[in-house]
């Protein structure tokens, strides 16, 4: 097994890495600076067209977009860890989780972080294909951002209500969420309105691998 794992710091890629690391997986990492144009360089644009991480390569196949990469390293690697569901209903509930959380969370918060200052905390990155000129902002995006992001953790928050885990028990899919929630943390979000995010937050943190990942953040 090989796995070469490309990413950058303060981006999507720690969810890679967290996934990575709860599986307990080998990788030769290679860290890329978004800031100063490594994305955009000829080099990587071979590997990934979009100019974007996280990229992972597993035995000479390239796989991009984090969700892809999750879904693809828990089939591979976390069933018979009982980290990821075997085939059947579960399985494919774990996909609508997380594929939800790229199309709905991911973006929303990264729609919210684009018009936060680049100075602040969870910014875009300057060198991010998806950093919004300060000149170009407007109020009623920032105000729409918001919006987004409350209605993606209102649909979280009722989906906690009787369950400890999004799959009951912990799983991958429950790091990859861990790591977009933390991201809407560091930006300042307000989880009081959402107490059973909140508590899943807390449980998920006292596993060994994302508390180590949010000790690291502080």
């Amino acid at each position: 097994m090989s796995i070469t794992f490309y990413y950058a710091p303060m981006s999507t890629s720690s969810i890679t890495e967290a996934v990575l690391a709860e599986l307990e997986l080998d990788y030769q990492g290679v860290e890329l600076d978004i800031d100063a144009g490594d994305t955009q360089s000829q080099s990587f644009l071979k590997i990934n067209p979009n100019a974007r991480v996280p990229v992972i390569i597993h035995d000479g196949v390239t796989i991009w977009e984090s969700a892809a990469i999750t879904l693809y390293l828990g089939e591979t690697f976390g069933v018979e860890k009982a980290l990821f569901p075997a085939l059947g209903p579960s399985r494919g509930e774990a996909m609508k989780w997380v594929v939800w959380s790229n199309l709905n969370l991911a973006d929303a918060a990264g729609k919210l972080a684009a018009q936060l200052s680049p100075e602040a905390p969870g910014a875009v990155q300057k060198g991010s294909q998806d950093f919004v000129a300060v000149e170009l902002r407007r109020p009623e995006a920032l105000v729409k951002a918001k919006a987004d992001m409350h209605r993606c953790f209102a649909i979280l928050n009722a989906a906690l209500a009787q369950r400890r885990f999004l799959l009951n028990q912990y799983s991958i899919v429950d790091t990859h969420l861990f790591v977009l929630v933390a991201w809407a943390l560091f930006m300042e979000w307000d989880l009081s309105a959402f107490p059973h995010v909140d508590a899943w937050f807390a449980r998920c943190i006292a596993r060994p691998v994302l508390g180590a990942m949010m000790s690291d953040d502080q």
